[in-house]
């Protein structure tokens, strides 16, 4: 069994949020936790049972939409786009439920996330828009979880998002699909090390991610 490079990034944060924090988890410990479960124990088995982990996948990427939403809904403060964006957030729920039916092994669920990346793109922007408009501190920034987290996922996202609409031809062809896994890869490497980052930064004698 092989482990990517931001796999073993990912042993490495859950590693330092067990040293840190012990059993007292916060949310992006038990994030990582899952990730660990699902990428480097429960995708390759299944894998290597069904011969591929498209579905799994396709639950587990939606899955983060989940929780990304839970984690920037809990540090904006307009609680008037909160009752927009929650609404926003059932919608895209309700969409997903849906196409869980029509799930299989050949295809890639890209509109589904793609739909709630652009939901969660919409919150980390009112959270930037919020420091901007506060005139947040560089010092804060730097020992800010929460920006470590934003910049591991839009790097992700940004790095996979053109490949997204193209995500089922390109897994057809063996020779492009390699090229699609790199660029995918380096986006990975991305959001683990923001992961790390934010696991980092989060105070050891307050793990909840909601706290600055």
């Amino acid at each position: 069994m092989d482990i990517d490079p931001y796999e073993f990034i990912n042993i490495i944060t859950a590693i330092v949020a067990v040293i840190k924090f012990g059993y007292k988890l916060n949310n992006i410990a038990l994030l990582i936790y899952f990730v660990i479960i699902f990428e480097v124990f429960f995708s390759y088995f299944y894998a290597k049972h069904y011969g591929n982990n498209v579905i799994p996948y396709n639950i587990f990427a939606n899955g983060c939409i989940v929780f990304y939403f839970h984690y920037y809904f809990k540090v904006l403060p307009d609680r008037k786009n909160k009752k927009l964006f929650l609404y926003l957030f059932m919608a895209w729920l309700v969409f997903w439920m849906y196409n869980i039916s029509n799930y299989s092994n050949a295809s890639i669920d890209s509109l589904t996330y793609i739909f709630g990346m652009f939901l969660i793109l919409f919150l980390i922007f009112k959270y930037l828009q919020n420091i901007v408009y506060n005139s947040a501190p560089i010092n804060y920034l730097i020992k800010s979880p929460h920006f470590y987290f934003t910049v591991g996922v839009v790097s992700y996202f940004t790095s996979c998002f053109p490949l997204l609409f193209l995500s089922n031809t390109l897994i057809l062809d063996a020779q492009v699909e390699d090229i699609y896994q790199s660029i995918l890869l380096i986006g990975n490497i991305f959001l683990s090390l923001g992961y790390l980052g934010a696991i980092i930064c989060t105070p050891k004698e307050a793990p909840s991610t909601t706290s600055s």
